[in-house]
């Protein structure tokens, strides 16, 4: 499932043509705004489907967690998710450019059994870089953690999440000019996205946690209705 919401999260983010590392944060933005949802859900459904160990569950939300999940899960998607695809986008270059090569654009031959285990190991180095990057960050967050009462990774992933989002304000006012609601949309990523949010409200509805937080509803509407915007939108020239 991770797979399916970041690449949708990047179809979304490649529309606005940034650099590499833009899209890359753009795409953990989707994605880890989506899981403020999914995981208060998730740890409360048939037992939970996973727990917090020594972690009460309860609505508070404080500098330890956020309704039951502690911070540096946050952080740690906010790592994995850019990084998995900043690192895919930057092998997509490589391989462009190695595709025009040196002979007037021709890609260079090669036996296609090598080209698909090449391919097979480019994608496992990838992934494995991806991995180190996240456990080498998170192993420093909770670190911090340790001697910071958990206040490093609250107020990083805060930061960080208003940071993006702030990118992409400014991304969106800047490309105004660009932007139309007309066009041909783009089905799998409405359908995706609209079925995922609309797990995640039947979920949270039914455990009673909008009723208890209202204010929590308010917020989880807003992030539906921004991720949909901008699923739907067509920007010139993408």
């Amino acid at each position: 499932m991770w797979g399916g919401v970041a690449v949708c999260a990047l179809r979304i983010a490649g529309k606005f043509n940034g650099s590499h590392l833009t899209t890359a944060l753009i795409s953990g933005w989707l994605v880890v705004s989506m899981d403020l949802l999914l995981d208060v859900a998730a740890i409360r459904f048939s037992g939970g489907f996973w727990v917090w160990e020594g972690r009460p569950i309860n609505l508070d939300i404080n500098h330890h967690m956020w309704m039951s999940i502690i911070w540096v899960n946050f952080l740690g998607y906010l790592f994995e998710t850019p990084a998995l695809i900043y690192l895919t986008l930057r092998h997509e270059d490589r391989i462009k450019k190695k595709a025009l090569g040196a002979h007037g654009g021709e890609e260079t031959g090669r036996p296609k059994w090598q080209s698909i285990l090449m391919m097979a190991l480019r994608v496992v180095l990838i992934g494995w870089g991806a991995v180190i990057f996240v456990a080498l960050a998170s192993g420093i967050a909770l670190y911090l953690d340790g001697i910071s009462d958990e206040w490093t990774s609250f107020l990083a992933f805060v930061a960080l999440w208003l940071a993006i989002l702030g990118k992409i304000l400014m991304t969106l006012k800047s490309q105004a000019h660009k932007i139309s609601w007309r066009g041909k949309k783009d089905k799998v990523l409405i359908l995706f996205w609209m079925a995922l949010y609309g797990y995640c409200f039947l979920a949270l509805t039914s455990l009673g946690i909008f009723a208890a937080r209202p204010l929590y509803g308010l917020f989880a509407l807003c992030l539906w209705a921004f991720t949909m915007a901008l699923s739907l939108i067509q920007v010139k020239g993408e």
